[in-house]
């Protein structure tokens, strides 16, 4: 968007105005106006050439009528929105102006005009909302700028993954998000709606796994007073919440076939009713939902609506498990240790390039979210200036790391002796922990497999740990 001040002329950095009435008189007289104020106009004689142009280039403000052939302002201001273009719209009309002023607030309108208007009024209205709009894309930018932050790594797994938020982001598309567990889902989710247009409302999350299908409803839908035992109040669901924001649903394929069908109905109508009322309630929400299972298996068994699925899957994105993201994880134990330290208090030390790749090599079943608890647990437990692969090796296998987590000292037994015991020890648990694949053993000790064979020769221990 530009900054230019609209007084300094009508040149290349003057604010661009798209102004769309089909009354060619208030067009002809109007844009006259903006142009000796300063301003860059283009017009349009109908709602659907408003459109074409909103496409076509990017403008500073749209200045456009209720009532126009083709297609009405307040479903221009929905079809523009839908589709990502972002502009501040000055909404126009003659025609009674109280009702047309309350529906162009309700559809997105930055701000309304009853006419005639004077050209001051007009002028100082369309340099607010451009203020107003400038400020909230600096706002956009912070948020996206969060959102990349939430998404940590630069890994092409992740660069893919962020590109795809980007891209969805400023629309209003339904997204599917797939992924082991542990892989940052939600994250992804919130990623989304700190990009949208929307970032400044309400971001609501819900877990369809962690509620029965009675109290799950409740809480997606809500419910009036008396509807069922305990309802002492009415009570707003999440979707109403969640009005002209987001609403992230995880585990989605664990909702009930009743609730499935519900859902499916406030997305076809755009509306959601209460348990117990009779009435429905308009609601406009972007939704987000994730799982890690696999629904398409689901669908074919018959315990999730294909129609459904269809909604929803509107745009994948699949999040890369860890394992396919290796070179990540240096990034994402900095992010971990200024977490631990931010948020549990915890006294920040340096990870050596031996404990880094150590960490790397792991296979991490439980993916970033696994990640990040053994990096908290190594900045507790460990006492070392710096954390080494032997502290990752040790927590890894389930271990206390350091020397202080073997045997007492035995001043009857050699040094040498009891660093065998030590050794043989942790590469036992390493063992038993990675149910004897010496491989992912290694790895978790921060050593090569030919290096383990060795040691383990040399200690006498067989790829049981015996």
């Amino acid at each position: 968007m530009t900054t230019a001040d609209p007084r300094g002329g009508a040149g290349a950095g003057a604010p661009a105005i798209l102004l769309a009435d089909d009354e060619i008189n208030v067009v002809r007289t109007v844009a006259t106006a903006l142009r000796l104020e300063g301003f860059r106009v283009e017009t349009a004689g109908d709602g659907p050439a408003a459109l074409e142009r909103l496409r076509a280039e990017r403008f500073d403000a749209a200045i456009i009528d209720v009532r126009m052939p083709g297609l009405r302002g307040p479903e221009l201001m929905a079809r523009a929105r839908a589709e990502g273009i972002a502009v501040p719209f000055v909404v126009i009309s003659g025609y009674d102006a109280v009702d047309a002023a309350a529906e162009a607030i309700r559809s997105g309108a930055a701000d309304f005009l009853e006419k005639p208007f004077s050209n001051e009024k007009l002028f100082v209205t369309l340099r607010n909302v451009m203020r107003l709009a400038r400020l909230e894309e600096e706002r956009a930018a912070a948020r996206r700028a969060r959102g990349r932050r939430l998404l940590v790594g630069d890994s092409p797994a992740m660069v893919r993954t962020r590109t795809l938020v980007a891209k969805v982001a400023p629309t209003a598309t339904r997204v599917l998000v797939t992924g082991e567990r542990g892989t940052g889902k939600e994250l992804v989710a919130r990623a989304i709606h700190d990009g949208s247009p929307r970032a400044a409302e309400a971001y609501v999350a819900f877990n369809a796994a962690a509620l029965t299908e009675e109290l799950a409803e409740s809480e997606l839908f809500g419910h009036e007073k008396g509807a069922f035992t305990g309802a002492v109040a009415a009570r707003r669901g999440l979707f109403e919440r969640a009005n002209r924001g987001t609403l992230f649903i995880d585990e989605v394929a664990d909702l009930a076939e009743p609730l499935q069908a519900k859902l499916l109905r406030a997305l076809q109508e755009g509306e959601v009713r209460r348990v117990g009322a009779s009435e429905s309630v308009r609601v406009d929400v972007r939704l987000v939902a994730a799982t890690n299972q696999d629904v398409r298996a689901h669908v074919d068994e018959g315990r999730f609506r294909a129609d459904l699925l269809d909604r929803l899957n509107v745009f994948p994105i699949v999040v890369p498990p860890l394992r396919e993201r290796r070179a990540d994880v240096s990034a994402l134990v900095a992010h971990a240790v200024e977490r631990a330290v931010a948020e549990r208090g915890v006294r920040a030390r340096p990870f050596g390039a031996a404990a880094l790749e150590a960490l790397a090599r792991h296979d991490w079943p439980g993916n970033v979210r696994e990640l990040l608890n053994v990096v908290e647990r190594l900045l507790i437990v460990c006492d070392a200036a710096e954390i080494g692969a032997a502290d990752v090796g040790a927590v890894l296998a389930g271990a206390a790391p350091g020397p202080a987590a073997a045997a007492r000292w035995d001043p009857a037994r050699p040094l040498r002796a009891q660093v065998d015991a030590f050794e043989a020890a942790l590469i036992a648990q390493a063992l038993d922990a990675h149910s004897a694949q010496v491989a992912e053993a290694a790895a978790a000790l921060g050593l090569s497999e030919s290096a383990l064979y060795k040691k383990m020769r040399a200690l006498g221990l067989r790829r049981d740990g015996r």
